[in-house]
């Protein structure tokens, strides 16, 4: 069976696949169960799932690693959620937490864990309500149960 999947750094075998081989179908199903499944199956976390993305490497600058910031705000690890946030393509979240409350996004990143208590609590709201306007954007209500954050768990931080 020829590879389906052309080498590209950073990415895996799951690249580049070319659909008009014949041998696709089966080789498709076979590579994920190979290559995929396995270090998926080992994922824990939402955490979990950020490392391993980006140790696939050339996704740094991707979209949805800017969620990695709410992530780490939702467990309450503001210096983690900073150090993301230091990062180019975080502008669109740090935009977000301004938008929010004046300066939030900003004091974010200065401050980390040594934020208000206040501005915890805001960040935390924040994410509450972008969670429950996407539920309500993708007609999921009768499907969703609030729960805790892990920040909320334990009283807003570590």
């Amino acid at each position: 069976m020829r590879p389906i999947a052309s080498p590209k750094p950073g990415w895996g075998p799951w690249a580049h696949w070319r659909k008009s081989d014949p041998d696709y179908p089966d080789a498709l199903r076979e590579a994920i169960e190979r290559e995929f499944l396995p270090p998926l199956e080992q994922l824990q976390t939402i955490r979990d799932f950020f490392d391993w993305i980006a140790a696939l490497g050339g996704v740094q600058d991707s979209d949805h690693l800017e969620h990695r910031v709410f992530v780490e705000i939702a467990h309450g690890d503001f210096d983690a959620a900073a150090l993301h946030a230091t990062k180019d393509f975080w502008s669109l979240s740090r935009s977000a937490c301004n938008e929010w409350q004046t300066g939030l996004g900003d004091r974010l990143v200065e401050q980390g864990d040594a934020l208000s208590t206040e501005d915890k609590q805001a960040l935390i709201a924040m994410l509450r309500r972008r969670e429950e306007d996407a539920i309500r954007a993708l007609k999921l209500e009768k499907h969703w149960e609030r729960t805790p954050f892990p920040a909320e768990e334990r009283g807003l931080g570590r």
